[in-house]
C-alpha cells in the first residue's frame, strides 16, 4: 500500500512571512493611497474573507481592502500593489529551508504519494506553478480556490478525491497544539 501525506505550506514548508508581512504591507498601502495602519487592520479583519476567495482574484481584493480604507485606487495603482503583493509570496516560495526538498525527494523515492493542503490566498496558487516545490505534489487543495479553510473537512477531502484515496488520517500519538483531530461525522476517518 502506498502512503498519502497531506502537508500544509505555510510555516511549515516554507516561511509564514511574518518579520516582513509589515514592511510589504505598509508600501501597498502607500501604493494604494491609503493609510498603512488602516490597511494593516482591513488586510488582518479580512482574512477568512482573503482565505476562502471571497472577492476574487487579488486585485479585486486589494480593491475591497482599499475601499474599506476609504481609498479608491486607479488601475495602475492596483497592478502594482498586486505584483507588489505576488513578488512578497514568490520570495517566501522560493525562500525553502535547506533540507526540505531533500525529504521530499526522499518520501517520493520511497514510493509516497504527496498532496499540499493549505490556507492560501488567491495569488499563491498563482506563483505555486514556478515553486521549486511544486513538482514534489501531485494535487493541492489552496483555500482560495476550495472555498473554505482548515479544519473544514472540505480542505482535506478535496485532496484525498484528488488522489482517489479514501480519507483517513493518521496522527502522532501526542499532536502539537495546531494539530486538529477531524471532527464526527466529517467523513474524513
Amino acid at each position: 500500500m502506498r502512503h498519502i501525506l497531506l502537508l500544509d505550506l505555510f510555516s511549515t514548508l516554507v516561511s509564514g512571512g511574518d518579520d516582513e508581512r509589515g514592511l510589504v504591507h505598509q508600501k501597498i498601502a502607500g501604493v494604494l493611497g491609503v493609510e498603512a495602519g488602516a490597511f494593516a487592520r482591513e488586510f488582518d479583519a479580512t482574512a477568512y474573507e482573503r482565505f476562502i476567495g471571497a472577492h476574487g482574484d487579488l486585485e479585486n481584493t486589494l480593491r475591497v481592502v482599499a475601499a474599506r480604507c476609504g481609498g479608491a485606487p486607479g488601475e495602475e495603482q492596483v497592478r502594482k500593489a498586486t505584483e507588489m503583493r505576488r513578488g512578497y509570496v514568490r520570495q517566501l516560495l522560493n525562500a525553502v529551508p535547506e533540507g526540505t526538498v531533500r525529504t521530499l525527494v526522499g518520501l517520493k523515492a520511497a514510493g509516497w504519494r504527496i498532496g499540499l493542503v493549505s490556507d492560501a490566498t488567491a495569488e499563491v496558487p498563482l506563483e505555486w506553478v514556478a515553486c521549486p516545490l511544486a513538482p514534489y505534489f501531485e494535487v493541492t487543495a489552496f483555500s482560495a480556490e476550495v472555498g473554505a479553510v482548515k479544519p473544514d473537512p472540505k480542505m482535506y477531502l478535496t485532496a484525498c478525491h484528488a488522489l482517489a484515496v479514501k480519507p483517513r488520517c493518521r496522527a502522532p500519538s501526542v499532536p502539537p497544539p495546531a494539530l486538529v483531530a477531524p471532527k464526527a461525522g466529517s467523513g474524513v476517518s
